[in-house]
């Protein structure tokens, strides 16, 4: 009867039910910002129907696995309890009597995981279903034959689960109920492994009975794991007993920590309010049609975004103009520019250099200013730029006094003013207009001018005076005595002034080289005389006088 089943079409379902776990990690979020939850999976196909005695087409395993030094991607499933890496075995039929014990070469199951291998009918009942989860390069694929009945004693379920694991090529079988039924092939099963040519094989040892899992002995599991890991050059595999700890298959339910359903797909957007949330994945095994709750879980947490200042400030302005009004030994602190609510702790930057926010107030310090405060994550973080213009007072030096002569030449008003005045100024002059900086003593109005510095941005124009006063020129009277005889030093020059107000007078005959208190000039040559006298004030007035000879040359 059983060959028979041979030539029976054997159907497929595709079940549309997803892995188990959340790949996102636990996930911080300034207010605002959504993220994306997702969990893993895989779509579980092809599931075994009415169908007894096969092997399943190929499948992928969505990634490369070592088995005794051979790598492979695919495998083929059979609804006896195994899978094999022999694609040939793809779609025909999978043997269920188990009259020797693996290894038994030529034989199938060869090359192949027995998780374990036994005589199962998923056409009565149950399901097998697979797939892959997890993210590269830590990748399950998994194999579940859930509620299966036994043949010929259907009343006797079995669960069993296989997972093999990329990166560290092990291999884990977990079983969760296997009965023993000994009206039909004297009960056999064998739990383990065994390489293409049956070679090389290991056979778990019944932890009750304390003899290997394979033909004739009869034997039963509960609630057991095992685990196969391999040696360096995969020609031994070290088999443990672990926790039994199946998979739970089935359709993904989202929730959070309050129990709200939020989605039944493998992705959840979400944009928490401010604190800490966790969201929870629960499943619906395909196995028992019950709900697993909370497989798995993330913490979202969400912050508030930090405050750099000048946000919601009245009359706030990130552009700052400031007067160096003393010398450069005064020290602002630009956190005032920032507004009343700004965070302190942030830090200050100039030309993406750490600045102290503490700065000499001289015309260096001019800059554009960044002010960074730091929150959990850049997306946290807040900004805010203070534009500094730092401008020198203006200096127009200290008043100046000149009186001019009627007689003097031009000259430049600026040389007049005392102290260090700045250049780039504007005289304006007696009736308040813009004047040249050259005065002529005989054009330019006489009476104070002004000399303005103007001021540039917060800083105040500075203006000093220049008084200018006047004085005309006055005249001289000359009176020369000729030489008696040539050659003889005996002639005179006597001069007056007329007009003068300033003293003292003084006089000079020899073009101003030397000046004397008296006005008379004795023992004179023949010839002329360059008149030089000059007041008080400076005036001079300048005549040439000669001394005449009497006598024939």
């Amino acid at each position: 009867m059983k060959n028979q089943l041979l030539f029976i079409i054997f159907l497929f379902s595709f079940a549309n039910v997803q892995s188990q776990f959340i790949t996102s990690n636990d996930t911080v979020l300034c207010s605002g910002e959504d993220v994306t939850l997702v969990a893993s999976g895989a779509n579980i196909s092809p599931s075994f129907i009415n169908t007894d005695d096969i092997h399943s087409g190929v499948i992928d395993l969505g990634f490369d696995f070592n088995f005794y030094g051979n790598t492979y991607n695919q495998c083929v499933l059979s609804a006896n309890g195994y899978i094999t890496f022999d694609l040939a075995q793809g779609g025909v039929y999978s043997p269920w009597t188990i009259n020797n014990a693996i290894p038994n070469a030529g034989q199938l199951p060869e090359n192949a995981i027995m998780a374990p291998w036994h005589d199962i009918d998923p056409s009565v009942g149950g399901n097998v279903v697979y797939g892959t989860y997890g993210a590269a390069p830590n990748r399950v694929f998994y194999v579940v034959w859930c509620s299966m009945p036994m043949f010929s004693c259907n009343d006797l379920i079995v669960g069993q689960y296989l997972q093999i694991f990329e990166t560290s090529n092990k291999i884990e079988i977990h079983i969760d109920e296997k009965p023993l039924c000994m009206a039909w092939n004297g009960g056999a099963a064998i739990q383990g492994i065994v390489n293409e040519n049956s070679t090389l094989f290991e056979i778990v040892d019944d932890p009750v009975l304390l003899q290997p899992r394979n033909f004739p002995l009869n034997w039963t599991a509960d609630d057991e794991g095992w685990e196969f890991i391999p040696n360096a050059d995969f020609t031994d595999y070290t088999v443990n007993a672990i926790d039994y700890s199946p998979i739970a298959t089935g359709t993904v339910v989202w929730s959070d920590q309050y129990g709200n359903i939020l989605s039944e797909d493998l992705e959840l957007t979400v944009t928490p309010d401010t604190g800490a949330v966790y969201y929870y994945i629960s499943v619906v095994d395909v196995c028992t049609g019950e709900t697993i709750p909370n497989v798995d879980s993330i913490l979202v947490q969400t912050f508030s975004p930090t405050n750099a200042g000048l946000v919601g400030t009245v009359g706030q302005d990130s552009t700052i103009f400031l007067c160096d009004v003393t010398d450069g030994t005064e020290i602002i602190d630009i956190n005032e520019y920032l507004g009343d609510d700004y965070e302190e702790g942030g830090t200050w930057f100039l030309n993406n250099l750490v600045v102290s926010s503490n700065l000499d107030l001289v015309e260096n310090s001019t800059g554009d200013y960044s002010y960074i405060t730091y929150g959990i994550n850049d997306l946290c973080n807040d900004t805010s730029f203070v534009n500094l213009y730092v401008n020198k007072l203006p200096e127009a030096g200290i008043e100046g006094y000149s009186l001019v002569c009627s007689g003097d030449l031009t000259f430049s008003m600026f040389s007049k003013l005392n102290g260090v005045p700045q250049e780039g100024g504007v005289w304006y002059n007696p009736s308040n207009e813009i004047a040249p900086d050259i005065f002529d003593p005989q054009n330019s109005e006489i009476g104070t001018y002004t000399y303005v510095v103007e001021g540039v941005n917060a800083c105040p124009s500075d203006s000093q005076n220049l008084f200018i006063s006047y004085q005309e020129g006055f005249q001289i009277e000359t009176y020369s005595y000729p030489v008696s005889c040539s050659g003889y030093q005996d002639g005179s020059i006597t001069l007056f002034t007329e007009n003068n107000t300033v003293a003292p007078i003084t006089y000079s005959i020899d073009g101003g080289n030397t000046f004397n208190n008296v006005n008379e000039f004795y023992n004179l040559e023949y010839g002329t005389y360059q008149i030089v006298i000059k007041d008080g004030n400076g005036c001079v007035t300048e005549e040439d006088v000669v001394v005449a000879s009497s006598a024939p040359e």
